[in-house]
């Protein structure tokens, strides 16, 4: 048996839980009898009708100022629509729990019973539509809609980790020139200035005189080469939407470790194709990407990727105070190995944040909108905390890795 085997088994048996959470510093504090509430940044987005005090309780901290700015947001939401096809995705307690569910079923097959007998299964609320596995890569995507009265939303969620291609690419770390299918071009629809660092269809470099645009080897090939299986059933489900409702769906791309990295790249290719950019035109039905939010992603562009994508491809909203709120989320905690073992690594290499990074809770679903930092004094040791985010495991499952080595 695999020495990778025999370490997953011991740690799904040795006693991890050997301390109570403690949140970072500086973070909300909540008693326990406080419900599981998420305090992000990105409540600023919500629009939604929200219940009365008696209903819902309300961190001071955020939420409160959320719904006092409700009015001005939901104006720039629908200039924000008329621009880009479609409004950023509202988080809410339940929406970001939607998502954490929807990378941990993306680890599981879903032409067998193992997805469906899981126990965050639940069709009431995440129906997955199709799952799409790639024989090079040997990476995937399940394709989920979450069921909402109001809207539609489609959710994308790629896989992680869970064979030992997948490992490979992780390992294909060096920093490579970005291919054409990540770098923003001009058509003849935009009305853009001269001065704009232009991408030629001739050429896979950056602009002259500037620094050239990198991304990590591995996830590179891996989302190319996913995108390409990928695509075409994304692109069906979604005109099928085009063609029975006048709401234009929400598109959301998420993952987890990989996944998170696959993810992320694959929705840079959606933004960047025909299908994703919309013309001036208001009316254009195009569908962009509403959000992107990612559980213990690793990093994966440097500095001028990260600021072309910004530019190009996610550009943010602003509060009434003219804060940025981004598209792009990677949620972390300090507890993931992962994470804390290579960053070092990552800043020497010189790679960058894609968009923001934001603390949560591993084993219990909250995160704090202020906190962004891991915290270096905690000792990181454990895989299994690299799987287990706002309270949900979200990994590769120790009974399909015993099948495909049985197979």
């Amino acid at each position: 048996m695999p020495c990778y085997i025999i370490a997953l088994s011991l740690l799904l048996i040795l006693p991890w839980k050997t301390q109570s959470y403690v949140p970072p510093r500086g973070a909300p504090r909540h008693n326990n009898n406080d419900r599981n509430l998420f305090i992000t940044a990105i409540h600023q987005r919500y629009s939604q009708s929200v219940p009365s005090g008696s209903e819902r309780r309300f961190d001071s901290l955020s939420e409160r100022s959320a719904i006092d700015k409700k009015v001005s947001l939901q104006e720039q939401q629908q200039q924000q629509e008329q621009q880009h096809g479609s409004s950023s995705l509202i988080l809410g307690d339940d929406n970001i729990q939607d998502l954490v569910v929807a990378a941990s079923l993306s680890y599981l097959p879903l032409d067998t019973s193992s997805m469906k007998t899981s126990p965050y299964y639940d069709e009431q609320r995440l129906v997955p539509l199709q799952q799409i596995n790639d024989s090079i890569s040997q990476t995937g995507a399940t394709i989920f809609r979450v069921v909402k009265e109001t809207e539609t939303i489609v959710v994308v969620a790629c896989r992680g980790t869970t064979n030992w291609k997948n490992f490979g690419t992780n390992l294909q770390f060096q920093l490579v020139e970005a291919r054409q299918e990540l770098l923003w071009r001009r058509r003849n629809d935009d009305n853009i200035d001269d001065n704009t660092d232009v991408i030629s269809a001739a050429t896979t470099n950056s602009p002259p005189d500037q620094e050239p645009f990198l991304v990590h080897s591995g996830f590179q090939k891996a989302s190319i080469e996913l995108w390409n299986v990928l695509q075409p059933a994304l692109q069906q489900i979604l005109d099928s939407y085009n063609g029975a409702s006048k709401t234009v769906p929400r598109l959301v791309f998420t993952g987890h470790s990989l996944g998170a990295a696959t993810a992320l790249l694959c929705a840079v290719q959606y933004s960047l194709s025909s299908s994703g950019q919309r013309n001036n035109n208001s009316n254009d039905p195009k569908i962009g990407v509403s959000s992107i939010i990612t559980f213990g992603g690793p990093r994966l562009v440097n500095n001028a990727l990260a600021q072309h994508w910004q530019q190009h491809c996610f550009q943010q909203s602003c509060d009434d105070d003219g804060n940025g709120i981004p598209l792009i989320i990677n949620l972390i905690h300090s507890k993931d190995p992962i994470l804390q073992q290579n960053q070092p690594l990552w800043d020497a290499l010189g790679y960058a944040v894609v968009g923001r990074e934001m603390l949560c809770a591993s084993d219990q679903p909250k995160t704090f909108h202020n906190e962004t930092t891991l915290d270096k004094s905690v000792v990181a040791f454990n895989f299994w905390d690299h799987c287990m985010y706002l309270g949900t495991f979200v990994g590769p499952r120790l009974f399909l890795l015993l099948q495909q080595q049985g197979n």
